[in-house]
């Protein structure tokens, strides 16, 4: 999948497993019971039909590794950029 944000164009490389961190309460550190198993139910229940599920070996995956397409030299990323799926 490629999308941009601003001028700046990616291309949506794989599927990356998620960090510990969501898991636990941002002020007390205290984990979130469940968590991982309510997020990988809820991750295979709405997939979207175009994603190719071969690509996870299993649901506990949020973020997409990217890389940067054609010439970026010189493009800035800024805040409230517009995304465009390409």
């Amino acid at each position: 999948m490629r999308f941009a944000l601003g001028e700046v164009s990616f291309a949506g490389v794989n599927p990356c497993q998620r960090c510990p961190v969501p898991t636990r309460d941002a002020v007390t550190g205290e984990v979130f019971p469940g968590f991982q198993k309510t997020f990988v139910a809820a991750r295979e229940r709405d997939l979207p039909s175009w994603v190719v599920r071969d690509r996870f070996n299993h649901f506990y995956r949020l973020a997409v590794n990217t890389r940067v397409v054609g010439h970026a030299g010189g493009k800035v990323l800024s805040v409230g950029d517009r995304l465009q799926i390409l």
